[in-house]
């Protein structure tokens, strides 16, 4: 199997959390001006809508990411064989889109018309937007195979712009509308729709130097392919989902809504951390795809060690100052009753940071069964888990059920990868640190004692993951290293 075309991972990884981080940004800013133009009453229909429109995004079925691996492992091929792969996922993710959008209709009018408590005055509005968003489903399908193609080719920084552009299409274009011709909800979600298609449009376009401008071809010896790995995609991200959001249910019927704010305000915040390890393990994708089984067994335990690298640090140092960022940001009774879930939050984004990269190892070795089994066998005893924990201690006992299943999860498959974490003892000193720095978290200090605690934890993890970092990684810190020649050597991550 050749090796990958030049490029950095570095480079792609920063890209990739530059594109996630940039769209979170336009919406602090654009959020509130949207607001004072459509109101809270439309913008919490508009969140409705938008909602509905996510759960059938799951019609995709993984064609994207089965594409990216497909086009990723036809990286030598002649272009008709990959044009082949991308037209063939592409139609059946329209056909897939086409049928989502009959169905929309159907549960869009139900949903709007009667169900959700929605005012009589705006309630025609939120109906006259339901066929623009039924419209929107197999522009949502079959944008993940669009961005599926650039991603196995490994065409991040394209992907991205095109990423950010569109984002910011999406969020500009309804507020424009809705200050040049009022607040309706059907103008609104019209406008954002077709900025969605035109996002579409550009990435079409853009694929076109991966597959070529040839005419378009189907191989339907390529569906069975498609959809058994896509199917494996499918469950996981539905058990993910489902995973992900069991600890808020449970919270509200045990502890109420109150308790859910007090725990959600803090997992979100702590929880938006994860894209560093998200995105190089979204970089790593198509390279696992591509190389040869010992490259890919090097390449995971190099990306494994950057990520506890980078992470040791971050949620160290996390851990130490997010009492007083909450109360700065959320006032000081809210952060009273979240900095309990906030400490424990921290604890385990360490290792579920780990997991993102056997996860994306298991994808790109064309084993997308082995996450979204593991995921199955989760499932059960995380909920038990979290129900028991949160009758007992509440949202912190929420917050524990939550760090064993993402331990565990870790744990298995780091294992499947053969890659068993009990014995990266390069890891115990990380780990250390980490719960010496939850016990001074949980566990205040004088202000004096506290400070140079935490800054000398700090520094300890700082100069831990410096030792610990590879070749690769550890000449973006040292100059003096990269002078000296250690740039040349490569590693397993070039």
């Amino acid at each position: 199997m050749s090796n990958p075309r030049p490029g950095t991972v570095r480079r792609n990884t920063l890209i990739n959390v530059a594109g996630a981080a940039l769209p979170a940004v336009l919406s602090l800013v654009i959020v509130p001006a949207f607001l004072a133009a459509v109101g809270q009453v439309r913008y919490g229909v508009l969140a409705i809508v938008w909602t509905l429109l996510g759960y059938f995004s799951i019609l995709d079925l993984g064609f994207g990411q089965a594409t990216s691996n497909r086009v990723a492992t036809l990286k030598d091929a002649p272009k008709e064989q990959v044009r082949r792969v991308f037209w063939t996922a592409l139609a059946l993710n329209a056909a897939i889109g086409l049928l989502g959008s009959g169905i929309l209709l159907v549960v869009g009018n139900l949903l709007l018309g009667s169900v959700f408590r929605i005012p009589q005055a705006i309630r025609p509005e939120a109906l006259g937007s339901v066929p623009w968003l039924a419209l929107g489903v197999p522009i949502v399908t079959t944008a993940t195979v669009l961005s599926g193609t650039l991603e196995g080719e490994e065409r991040f920084g394209t992907l991205n712009l095109l990423g950010v552009a569109g984002t910011l299409a999406m969020q500009v274009a309804p507020l424009l509308w809705a200050w040049g011709h009022g607040p309706a909800l059907s103008g609104l979600v019209a406008v954002t729709i077709v900025a969605r298609a035109l996002g579409n449009l550009a990435t079409l376009l853009a694929c076109f130097g991966v597959v070529g401008l040839g005419a378009p071809s189907l191989d339907p010896g390529q569906i069975g392919g498609l959809f058994r790995f896509g199917g494996w995609v499918s469950i996981s991200a539905v058990m993910n989902a489902v995973l992900q959001s069991a600890d808020r249910f449970v919270i509200g019927i045990v502890n109420g809504m109150v308790a859910v704010t007090n725990y959600t305000i803090p997992f979100n915040l702590v929880n938006r951390l994860i894209v560093l390890p998200a995105s190089l393990g979204r970089t790593l994708f198509p390279r696992f795809a591509k190389i040869s089984s010992e490259s890919a067994d090097a390449l995971l335990a190099e990306a494994a060690t950057s990520v506890a690298v980078v992470m040791t640090p971050v949620a160290v140092a996390g851990l130490l100052v997010v009492r007083e960022f909450l109360s700065l940001w959320v006032g000081p009774a809210q952060a009273a009753a979240s900095t309990p879930v906030a400490d424990l939050i921290f604890l385990g984004l360490w290792m579920n940071g780990l997991a993102h990269v056997p996860s994306f190892f298991h994808l790109g070795r064309g084993r997308p069964d082995i996450p979204a089994k593991f995921h199955l066998i989760e499932a059960i005893p995380f909920v038990l888990a979290l129900v028991l924990g949160t009758r007992f201690w509440g949202i912190t006992g929420a917050a524990l059920a939550w760090i064993l299943r993402v331990s565990v999860d870790a744990v298995l498959l780091y294992q499947a990868a053969r890659l068993p974490l009990y014995r990266q003892a390069r890891f115990y000193p990380a780990l250390g640190l980490l719960l010496l720095a939850f016990g001074l978290a949980i566990h205040p200090l004088p202000p004096l004692l506290e400070i140079g605690g935490g800054v000398l934890l700090t520094l300890l993890a700082v100069v831990w993951g410096y030792r610990a970092a590879p070749p690769p990684l550890r000449v973006l810190f040292d100059r003096r290293a990269r002078n000296a020649g250690l740039a040349g050597d490569k590693g397993a991550i070039p």
